[in-house]
């Protein structure tokens, strides 16, 4: 049912082959144990972590289209504040993953009777072996066979591999030692120009027409392209950035890349051109690193860099990436409060309103400035008080995630737009270039 809720598909022989063995080789450890008691409780608690985990994974894989990594265990303090995406996603359907511990209780209630009879209770020891060396043999080839494999696409794998593989794999492949580069470091950046066929050209086409500019590099949380240019019933979902997509350089072929992070490797990205980490939020693994980065090359420009997000800087561990990168100052919850909260943080109308506060400050003393601006209202489960929607949707849209992301959208636009005419009145926009991204996608293909 696991690889169904994951990935819509399932083969009978192929789950059998990448999972089954798995299985075999845990329970049939525990029937070695003697005790039927603990043998019993053993099989419970095996069964309900199994069971929790595996929802979770579901749970984290409808959100973000990533299959988690154990490892990202660590970041279990973050889930309070995505309770409401956590509650969102939760389907009744999930509960047949506890159907049998539900079993369980239930007939020792009705039968008045313990645990004990739980589990094989086989004496055929020579059956026990036989099947711990056999699954044994076939989890250890499975691993081997996989643990060399770049895991690009963590879904692919767990679909191919088998999920318990892509889960023992990654832990392996976080605490060994990377390979070393094939090439000397003075000759990798050639080769990769050779294979990209890249060509220098002499003279770019906009070379400095931007300089001395400051930059305004605003993330637009959960944005997606399909936006720019809707109309629902003859209503532009997104105005104003259909407006600037006609009048700037509007770059429409542009591809998530983040992995586990989710926005915080989207920030990583697009600061350094590098790809994020495949199993661990890269602000985690790559936070104690001297990473090169687009704020410490404007830095030595003359440039004041720092990034500015309503939420708590210690999640997805930013106190630490924000350094790495190069950062002068960042200005996080501690600065902006939480005086009108939208969703999981402040509303994008006072993160914008503050923000722009700390720009005047540095325009109007002379300071050229690199700021990162990375909103938060539009993050799942996309919840705007009514009051704040004004997309008049058709009633095809009420109550789904598609109508609420829609509205939210919206908002965000209106707010966007408020904040630009903000900076046109204190001449700071003219003194500006902004560049605008979405960090990862918003609402999953299905």
């Amino acid at each position: 049912m696991v690889r169904y809720f994951l990935f819509e598909r399932v083969h009978i022989l192929e789950t059998i082959w990448v999972e089954l063995f798995y299985l075999l080789f845990i329970f049939v450890l525990v029937e070695f144990i003697s005790n039927d008691r603990i043998k019993a409780i053993t099989y419970v608690l095996i069964n309900t972590i199994m069971s929790i985990l595996l929802i979770g994974l579901i749970l984290y894989f409808k959100y973000s289209g990533q299959v988690v990594s154990l490892l990202m265990l660590s970041q279990l303090n973050q889930v309070g504040t995505v309770k409401d995406s956590v509650i969102k996603l939760l389907n009744p359907i999930y509960a047949i993953l506890l159907l049998d511990l539900i079993v369980i209780v239930i007939w020792k209630w009705k039968k008045k009777t313990n645990f004990n009879h739980i589990g094989l209770h086989t004496k055929n020891h020579l059956f026990l072996y036989a099947t711990v060396i056999a699954s044994f043999a076939m989890v250890t080839t499975s691993v081997l066979t996989t643990k060399d494999q770049l895991i690009a696409n963590a879904a692919h794998v767990a679909e191919t591999k088998g999920i318990f593989t892509y889960e023992i794999v990654s832990v392996i492949q976080n605490f060994s030692e990377p390979p070393e580069l094939t090439l000397p470091k003075e000759k990798l950046q050639a080769k990769i120009d050779e294979l990209k066929q890249v060509e220098t050209a002499t003279m770019p086409k906009f070379h400095a027409t931007l300089q001395g500019k400051n930059i305004l590099f605003i993330q637009l949380e959960a944005f997606q392209d399909f936006l720019i240019d809707l109309k629902i019933n003859g209503q532009e979902v997104t105005p104003f950035l259909n407006e600037l997509s006609r009048n700037s350089l509007y770059f429409s072929n542009i591809y998530q890349q983040i992995a586990v992070g989710s926005t915080s490797d989207a920030e990583f990205i697009s600061n350094t051109s590098l790809y994020p980490h495949a199993t661990e939020a890269t602000a985690k693994e790559f936070g104690d690193r001297d990473i090169p980065s687009l704020s410490k090359l404007l830095k030595k420009e003359g440039y004041y860099t720092i990034t500015m997000h309503a939420n708590d800087v210690e999640f997805w561990n930013r106190e630490n990436l924000y350094p790495a990168l190069g950062f002068d100052q960042w200005y996080d919850e501690a600065y902006f409060g939480e005086d009108e909260l939208i969703g999981i943080g402040l509303s994008d109308r006072l993160f914008f309103e503050k923000s722009s506060d700390v720009l005047k400050t540095l325009h109007h003393d002379g300071q050229l400035f690199y700021a990162q601006l990375v909103t938060l209202t539009s993050h799942h489960p996309f919840k705007l008080p009514d009051e704040e929607n004004k997309l008049q949707l058709p009633p095809t849209f009420d109550d789904s995630i598609v109508g609420d992301y829609l509205k939210v959208a919206h908002y965000v636009d209106n707010q966007l737009k408020a904040f630009f005419d903000q900076l046109a009145t204190s001449s700071l926009l003219e003194h500006s270039v902004v560049v605008l991204d979405g960090d990862h996608q918003g609402l999953q293909v299905n």
